[in-house]
């Protein structure tokens, strides 16, 4: 009996929800930062969308009631495959991507409780489980305090591109494209005129003040000398001196990483999912 009624509660909520919400793309960047604002660490790269060239590339599909947007899917079409990013409640995510035309190839992020609903839309190469971390200026413990004693640690710009497009053929697991360096902060470190280890940003927004530190890598032959932490530190510094805040992503399992980022002062804010996947239909239908 109470099983029965509680099933009709979720019931009515369930439909109750969706009829006061309405489905839309939305283009109002008011709307659109005031709901991202509310988890800035986990949607940081949403906010940094915000600023152009980004957000002219990007589909913005919300849920939204009297009070504003509830749920949001975020498609950026700049990066091949594009990235589909769900924000949300479970029920809002399910009606935006029945919704929505969605590609064929994607990068899936969002969070784990969305996995069972985006399965029900693609077939996944894989999926792996993620940290974002977050670093507050009063938490940053830099590997040297002053940018003069930074181990070699130099800034990086676009002369530098063919250094760092060298060193990243050796991580397979790198997403560098060449305008991170034009648009974003790098530092690396040069071993007899060879760069062997570098960090930067994967994504950032003079206008949003947030930046994702990412690309970092040391050559295979440099390993376990300390110089990743170097780097990183080093991009850490420049970014929270200009007042921007600061997140990463690490997989759950790369424990060494883990441990080196928290050294540096991040602290772990929330679980996510990442990962390539194949359309393979509307195969289940939501309510």
């Amino acid at each position: 009996m109470f099983l029965h009624v509680f099933e009709d509660v979720l019931k009515y909520f369930y439909f109750n929800v969706k009829e006061k919400c309405i489905i839309c793309q939305e283009q109002d960047k008011t709307k659109l930062l005031t709901f991202l604002e509310t988890d800035w660490a986990y949607h940081a790269y949403a906010i940094a969308d915000l600023s152009e060239p980004f957000f002219s590339q990007c589909q913005w599909w919300a849920t939204e009631d009297e009070l504003g947007i509830v749920s949001l899917v975020l498609l950026f079409m700049g990066l091949n495959p594009p990235i589909l990013f769900t924000m949300g409640t479970d029920i809002h995510i399910a009606d935006i991507l029945n919704r929505m035309e969605l590609p064929e190839r994607v990068m899936l992020l969002g969070s784990e409780n969305h996995i069972p609903i985006i399965l029900t839309y693609y077939q996944p190469d894989y999926l792996d489980s993620m940290f974002r971390m977050v670093l507050t200026a009063d938490n940053f413990c830099p590997v040297y305090h002053t940018p003069s004693k930074r181990s070699g640690s130099i800034l990086l710009d676009e002369h530098y591109l063919s250094d760092l497009e060298q060193l990243y053929k050796n991580d397979t697991g790198n997403s560098f494209v060449a305008y991170q360096l034009r648009q974003g902060v790098f530092y690396g470190i040069f071993n007899n005129e060879v760069l062997i280890s570098a960090a930067g940003t994967h994504i950032i927004s003079n206008d949003y003040r947030i930046a994702a530190i990412g690309n970092i890598t040391t050559h295979p032959d440099h390993r376990k000398h300390g110089y990743a932490q170097q780097v990183t530190s080093a991009v850490c510094h420049d970014l929270l001196m200009q007042k921007f805040r600061l997140v990463l992503n690490v997989r759950q399992n790369n424990r060494p990483a883990i441990h080196m980022y928290k050294k540096l002062g991040f602290h772990v804010h929330a679980p996510f999912f990442e990962g390539i996947a194949t359309l393979q239909g509307k195969v289940r239908s939501f309510p």
